[in-house]
């Protein structure tokens, strides 16, 4: 059965999950994923651009994010560390594009990795009866790049970003300003 397929059918159970992966490309230099969200399509992209709602989802419990600068805004840039135990790991960015709430188009890189950056686009799309699609490419500048990376999909944070979403009452309530 095809994920479009397996989407249709479960779509019609009672018991819709509030998140879905529904299929995942890997081709040699890039990864496109696909979810879907029962959450207006202006809260799943606040959640992406505002960085105490990110700092809710983005890393698991008891991992420390500290922003150093975050302008998330065309042709804005980015740069936090994240640590637990002693280790830190610094990312850096910039925003090519940003299109509330429709488009991020961003470069992402760890100041450790020697592989350089990825190019991310991210299309939030809004679904009948509210709820938001989330399209994501990730393209990276060699496939041993994609291949250190691909493996290492926190699944973990699109459960906490549900949580997020679901603790926002995000059909129910307006955004929190």
């Amino acid at each position: 059965m095809t994920a479009a397929a397996d989407f249709q059918e479960n779509k019609e159970d009672e018991q819709v999950e509030s998140i879905r992966q529904l299929e995942e490309w890997q081709g040699l230099r890039g990864i496109n994923r696909v979810w879907e969200f029962d959450a207006p399509v202006e809260t799943v992209f606040r959640a992406h651009t505002d960085p105490l709602w990110l700092a809710r989802w983005l890393v698991p419990e008891g991992v420390e994010l500290r922003f150093r600068r975050w302008d998330a805004r065309t042709g804005g840039s980015w740069s936090y560390s994240v640590g637990a135990g002693g280790d830190d790991w610094t990312f850096y960015g910039s925003f090519h594009e940003v299109s509330e709430p429709w488009r991020i188009v961003q470069t992402v890189e760890a100041e450790a990795d020697s592989h350089g950056p990825v190019l991310e686009v991210l299309d939030f799309l809004e679904l009948p009866g509210g709820g938001c699609r989330l399209e994501a490419i990730a393209m990276f500048t060699s496939p041993a790049a994609r291949e250190e990376v691909g493996g290492s999909d926190d699944d973990g944070g699109l459960a906490r970003l549900t949580e997020l979403l679901s603790e926002l009452g995000a059909f129910s309530t307006p955004l929190p300003q």
